[in-house]
């Protein structure tokens, strides 16, 4: 090989990359054809094709008939990111390359490197047809094919294993990633496929554990419109490569981190966001637009915007619409969130408030919450001394104005949540909220109760009193719960449990036979919440949490036009149910609102009268009967 005209036979632009490298070297077409360089045209030719990944598979791949045959051509995008030396999420429609950028770096990586790669997917689906283009590449490279012959490849388990020790593992990821279980990457890549579907956190966890100092992430995915999941978390954090230069450095190996959370927490991720209007014609046209646009319903539709756009849409039969509740996002000056943690593991508590941070502005047009809360405290205790209603007393805020409290309980590692609205005519607006993970059900009882017979010092118990779910573990607290809060202070509702329908004026709507119309507790509580967010009256803060569970909650159909609802990742929908429908059940008269006779206005008025008092320390609750007096 010695003419510019031979190596343009192996690609059109190899002459411009030979060009390039002399020019980086400060020699010669001459000089290398004449042997003075260390290498001759065919060594740097060789280099070319095999260093970097998008030349290599341009040189090397070849297209399926059906697909016009020949050499692979690239989009330029799609050589940017397999250029890309750090952490990368692949957030991106349907059919816009992955798969074979996928294929690219596992072929490149253990031909062409000393290293390895290991390859996940959610479903057996996904991983057939990557080694189905796999098994094309090598049918027509006679050199890949040299590379790894038959007895290099295993398919139970399927994996590559090439002579010098380098790898291709394949893995199905299961239900909780403990088939990632042992494997190890060592300065190689790790790269999930379909990863919207780890619903699971636990894989990921199995990822980080399988990287060893060195080795990379790539998570490739259509977004599935959950806002609940690891995926999520990343590729909202995300910056594009384009911002990020071509490599990144910082992140900490398991090892050094301590922890896969920690290790997680350190990694900066790259973005990419390919859509099918990118691709050229045949690929993308009026027509082919128009084509998507009918299949799905609209380009407004999630099913468009996830699919061809690589937006995330919303989940399938989700019950609060994303433009609808991103409108309820408010800024809260007077939000204050407690989050309270029993580790009993190392006999420690740990918690922190979090509260507005200044200056912070909220934009509609994203939704995004990120950098909307900051710490006011945070600390860790030893359980043993450990006082929650300490904590509450100064950490609660006032309270002041009407408001109605909601409460979902929870067994370990279930949280409780309470959440705190103050309520103006059918507007309710999030003040509060206090999230208790680990703590007893005494504990979690007790606490409740100090809030509502005023046992805060300088917080007025809630003059709406609250509502709970009754529902499962609910109804043991609540049976307790009402030895020591006044009756109409207290409105449990189980959740499958049935009231009456009524119409706008409050009476009882009747079938054709002349029954009463009956709906669930559960149903009741969630068109409340659905009027409140179509029309912009439920005010909830920037809290993440609220809009990962809100816009990730779906339904399904039930009997009798009735709605299943999701229930996992529900805590503070829950919580939010139960408010709301006190509040109602209050306006309507169904329950009384309670006298503020047990609350800090009642000892100040210097009326005796007996009331319970919640005292939590050493994770114990003592309820002990107390008489009250004037000072």
């Amino acid at each position: 090989m010695s003419r510019k005209g031979d190596v343009a036979r192996l690609h059109e632009e190899m002459p411009t990359w030979v060009d390039t490298h002399l020019k980086g070297v400060a020699a010669s077409w001459r000089a290398l054809e004449d042997g003075k360089l260390d290498y001759s045209l065919d060594d740097l030719v060789w280099y070319l094709m095999h260093s970097d990944p998008a030349r290599f598979a341009e040189t090397n791949f070849v297209e399926r008939p059906e697909n016009g045959g020949g050499l692979w051509r690239l989009y330029d995008w799609q050589k940017e990111s397999l250029r890309y030396e750090g952490d990368l999420v692949n957030k991106s429609g349907a059919g816009t390359g992955k798969t074979r950028e996928l294929l690219i770096l596992i072929l490149h990586t253990i031909l062409n490197t000393t290293a390895s790669a290991l390859y996940v997917a959610n479903r057996e689906v996904t991983l057939d047809e990557l080694w189905s283009e796999l098994e094309w590449v090598l049918s027509q490279n006679a050199w890949i094919r040299s590379q790894i012959p038959d007895d290099c490849i295993s398919r139970k388990p399927l994996k590559v294993e090439l002579p010098n020790g380098n790898r291709a593992i394949f893995r199905l990821t299961g239900h909780d990633g403990e088939s990632c279980r042992g494997v190890h990457v060592h300065q190689g890549l790790i790269l999930a496929d379909e990863v919207a579907k780890y619903h699971n956190p636990q894989i990921f966890s199995e990822l980080y554990r399988a990287a060893e100092h060195g080795t990379r992430f790539r998570l490739y995915s259509v977004p599935d419109g959950r806002r609940d999941t690891e995926f999520y978390r990343i590729s909202s954090a995300a910056v594009p490569i384009a911002d990020m230069g071509r490599t990144t450095t910082g992140r900490r190996s398991l090892e050094e981190a301590g922890s896969t959370e920690a290790m997680a927490a350190s990694i900066k991720w790259g973005l990419v966001c390919w859509t099918k209007e990118m691709l050229p014609p045949p690929h993308w046209t009026p027509e082919v637009k128009a084509l998507w646009v009918r299949r799905y319903g609209g380009e407004d539709t999630s099913e468009y915007r996830r699919n061809v756009l690589g937006q995330d849409g919303e989940p399938e039969n989700v019950v609060f619409s994303w433009p609808k509740f991103i409108r309820c996002i408010r800024v809260i000056p007077e939000y204050v969130a407690i989050h309270v943690v029993w580790d009993d593991a190392a006999r420690v508590v740990r918690w922190e408030a979090q509260v507005p941070t200044p200056g912070w502005t909220y934009d509609e047009s994203t939704g995004s919450t990120a950098g909307a809360l900051g710490l006011r405290r945070k600390a860790e205790e030893p359980r043993d001394g450990f006082n929650l209603l300490d904590l509450l007393r100064r950490e609660v805020p006032p309270l002041s104005g009407r408001v109605v409290a909601g409460y979902d309980f929870g067994k370990n590692p279930d949280p409780c949540e309470a959440l705190f609205f103050q309520v103006s005519g059918s507007r309710r607006r999030c003040v509060a909220r206090i999230h208790l993970k680990g703590a007893s059900y005494a504990t979690q009882r007790a606490a409740i109760a100090a809030i509502h017979i005023g046992e805060l010092d300088g917080v007025q118990a809630p003059e709406y009193g609250l509502g709970l779910d009754a529902t499962g573990v609910g109804s043991a607290v609540e049976d307790e719960l009402r030895e020591y809060v006044p009756a109409p202070t207290l409105s449990g509702y189980v959740w499958n449990a049935v009231r009456a329908l009524t119409d706008p004026a409050g009476h009882e709507v009747k079938d054709e036979r002349g029954r009463v119309r009956t709906v669930s507790h559960k149903e009741t509580a969630t068109q409340l919440l659905e009027a409140a967010v179509d029309e912009a009256h439920l005010e909830l803060p920037p809290d993440a949490d609220f809009v990962t569970q809100f816009t990730s909650h779906t339904s399904r159909p039930g009997v009798a036009a009735s709605r299943l609802f999701a229930t996992t990742g529900d805590h503070l929908i829950d919580a939010a149910r139960a408010a709301v429908l006190r509040h109602k059940d209050v306006e309507d008269g169904l329950v009384h609102r309670p006298s503020l006779s047990y609350s800090s206005s009642q000892r100040a008025s210097g009326v005796e009268r007996p009331v319970r008092s919640a005292v939590l320390s050493g994770g114990r609750v003592s309820l002990a009967l107390r008489r009250e007096k004037r000072a």
